[in-house]
C-alpha cells in the first residue's frame, strides 16, 4: 500500500479505511471476476430476473446498479456521490448521464450503499444537488 500511496495510484482515505476494516491486512485476498459483461447483464433467478448497468457515475469510473423489475428496486451503491480520487470533484457530464439513466428506469426504490432505502424521487433529487 505504501508504494501504491507514493505513486498516487492510491489515495490515503482508502488506506485509512481499509486499517479500520481489516485487523490484519493480510485478511485481504483478491479474486479475479468469473464473469465480465461491458454495458448490461440480465441474469435469471428462476422466478425473476435481475439486471445490471453500467452507469456513468460521478463517484467512480465502474458504477454497475443492479434492478430487480419485478420489486422495481434499484441497487446504486455509492454512485450519487463525489470522486474521491480527483478532489472530491463531481464530473458533470457523468453526472447527467447518470440522472438521464435514473429517470427513465421504472424503479420505485432505491438503495445506496451507506443510506436507508429512498424512493425514486428523493433518489433524483439528491442527484439534481449535485448539479453545479
Amino acid at each position: 500500500m505504501q508504494e501504491r500511496l507514493i505513486s498516487q495510484e492510491e489515495i490515503p482515505f482508502v488506506d485509512d479505511h481499509l486499517k479500520i476494516e481489516y485487523n490484519d491486512l493480510n485478511e485481504i485476498k483478491l479474486k479475479m471476476a468469473d464473469i465480465s459483461f461491458s454495458s448490461s447483464m440480465t441474469l435469471d433467478q428462476g422466478n425473476s430476473h435481475v439486471q445490471l448497468f453500467h452507469v456513468p457515475s460521478p463517484h467512480s469510473d465502474d458504477s454497475v446498479f443492479i434492478y430487480v423489475p419485478q420489486a422495481k428496486v434499484l441497487f446504486i451503491g455509492d454512485a450519487i456521490c463525489e470522486d474521491y480520487y480527483h478532489q472530491m470533484n463531481v464530473d458533470q457530464s457523468k453526472l447527467q448521464a447518470m440522472i438521464k439513466f435514473l429517470q427513465a428506469l421504472d424503479f420505485e426504490i432505491g438503495i445506496q450503499g451507506h443510506l436507508p432505502a429512498m424512493n425514486k424521487t428523493a433518489i433524483l433529487n439528491q442527484a439534481y444537488a449535485l448539479i453545479k
